[in-house]
């Protein structure tokens, strides 16, 4: 109890937990040709099977499908965590989580983009709540000490999202309609 309703803000901070998993049903990315959330995925698996041909032949769909199972992954580790907050280490494994989680997500969105794809807003909306479950960690603890070790992570989450914004985006090639005289 003292860990996920105790105060109204272990309350947001619960239901922060579960938000990713809500996000990655936006469209996360573009990649192999169409766009990636986690209920394209879920349906491609029902409809086609796991084809790892199309996953291995196309990078950036590669990343985009492993951002998001690990995310989904990550996303229950970090509710799991949350139920043991209140422990002796609560607060490091929670923003361990959080970094862990941030800068996996970061990297695998570099991947995407670095291969061709592109991030979409349900990315980004991802990355700032994990950015946002730093914060109310920050908020939620009560002990001082860890103050600036928070703060230096979410300085970190900011970076990282920086960078994610920052991506290459695919090159778009113009085509030389030569002997065309219109």
């Amino acid at each position: 109890k003292e860990s996920s309703i105790a105060s109204p803000l272990h309350i947001i901070r619960l239901v922060v937990f579960f938000l990713p998993l809500a996000s990655m049903c936006l469209p996360m990315f573009w990649a192999g040709h169409k766009n990636v959330s986690l209920i394209t995925l879920i349906m491609s698996i029902v409809n086609y099977g796991l084809d790892f041909n199309a996953m291995l032949g196309d990078l950036s769909y590669f990343f985009a499908v492993l951002s998001i199972v690990c995310v989904v992954v990550f996303s229950l580790v970090v509710i799991i965590g949350s139920l043991f907050s209140a422990g002796k280490n609560g607060y490091k494994r929670n923003v361990a989580f959080s970094v862990v989680n941030t800068v996996v997500l970061g990297v695998l969105g570099i991947l995407v983009c670095a291969n061709g794809g592109m991030a979409m807003w349900g990315f980004y909306l991802t990355l700032f709540l994990y950015g946002l479950d730093f914060v109310l960690h920050f908020l939620c603890e009560k002990d001082s000490k860890g103050k600036i070790s928070t703060v230096v992570c979410v300085l970190l989450c900011i970076a990282i999202a920086v960078t994610s914004m920052a991506m290459p985006k695919p090159v778009k090639t113009i085509t030389d309609y030569a002997g065309d005289d219109s």
